[in-house]
């Protein structure tokens, strides 16, 4: 038995969630890929699979061993793909697979995406847009950008690339036409723009700028109120067609807020901070392609983040 070529169709086979799949993926046979999987089950005397009609799935003992073979094969790839660089350059090849919150696909990728790839021109770039938590290592995600307070304890790697407060915006003529905002109960009279991937309530919790957490100071928006989506960038073209007020972090509105679309709202507050993480798969060997982007991610959000100026305040 190959014992690498073992590995490589095993790992195809995990990827992918099926024999038929990993055999084309690698140009060879569904019984050669079942054969190879078997002997290497085999040689370890451990079940590596689950298989049924519906498909395959790794065991406890494959979850560990997959995350085994993709450390080796991808250090010895990427060390074969160094011995071809010496030879032609520097460059980086090969693709590149990334997920992005749908928010900072629309509205934030011009700013860094373009200097990237005109950077690295033999680079294939495979994106994926989603607000859903994507299962990377089930899907072959490279790095994904996720928001959030923090991060699970995972078999993930991450690396925070900014911070940044969430913020209540609306269109100038909408907050102009129902005046200030200084209290929860002034919000609760106004329609209001919420994200939300399920039915349940959604809960804002306000926080001065200069005290911290005001405990008297919630708001829940319950089913059905107001504006509701599942999609932050559809939050925020409601909230820039004058629909109401939304939250989102300060980094997602800093430009339509620089060009007069939307303005705060009850800027004395905020609803906390949330984190800009790159996360990608936990090895010791991380791929340069991965290394390049999240460094460029991390100089973009470190240097290009700019909170607005008040309102009435120019540059």
């Amino acid at each position: 038995m190959d014992r690498l070529q073992a590995m490589r169709m095993f790992r195809a086979v995990v990827e992918s969630r099926g024999f038929s799949a990993a055999a084309d993926e690698l140009g060879t046979t569904h019984s050669t890929a079942s054969r190879q999987v078997k002997e290497l089950e085999a040689a370890l005397r451990v079940q590596l699979l689950n298989r049924n009609t519906r498909g395959v799935t790794p065991t406890e003992a494959g979850e560990h061993y997959y995350r085994t073979c993709v450390e080796v094969l991808d250090r010895i790839g990427e060390t074969e793909r160094v011995l071809s660089r010496s030879q032609r350059g520097a460059e980086l090849h090969g693709t590149l697979r990334m997920s992005l919150p749908h928010a900072v696909g629309m509205l934030e990728l011009q700013d860094w995406l373009p200097a990237f790839a005109t950077a690295h021109p033999h680079l294939a770039i495979d994106l994926q847009c989603t607000d859903r938590l994507v299962d990377m290592l089930g899907e072959g995600i490279d790095v994904a950008v996720r928001i959030s307070a923090g991060l699970p304890d995972s078999a993930l790697a991450a690396r925070k690339l900014t911070e940044s407060p969430m913020v209540l915006v609306a269109s100038p003529a909408y907050a102009e036409r129902h005046g200030p905002v200084h209290s929860v109960a002034q919000l609760q009279a106004l329609r209001l723009i919420t994200y939300s991937a399920d039915r349940r309530p959604v809960r804002w919790q306000f926080h001065d700028k200069a005290q911290g957490t005001m405990p008297s100071h919630t708001l829940q928006v319950a089913p059905g109120g107001g504006l509701r989506t599942d999609s932050i960038a559809s939050a925020h073209a409601a909230a820039v067609a004058g629909l109401g007020i939304g939250a989102f972090t300060l980094r997602t509105v800093q430009t339509a807020m620089e060009r007069g679309q939307l303005v705060r709202v009850w800027p004395e507050v905020h609803l906390g901070l949330l984190g800009y993480f790159a996360v990608y798969p936990s090895t010791r060997f991380i791929s340069p392609a991965v290394r390049a982007l999240v460094d460029h991610m991390a100089a973009h959000y470190g240097d290009a983040f700019r909170p607005a100026p008040p309102p009435g305040r120019s540059r």
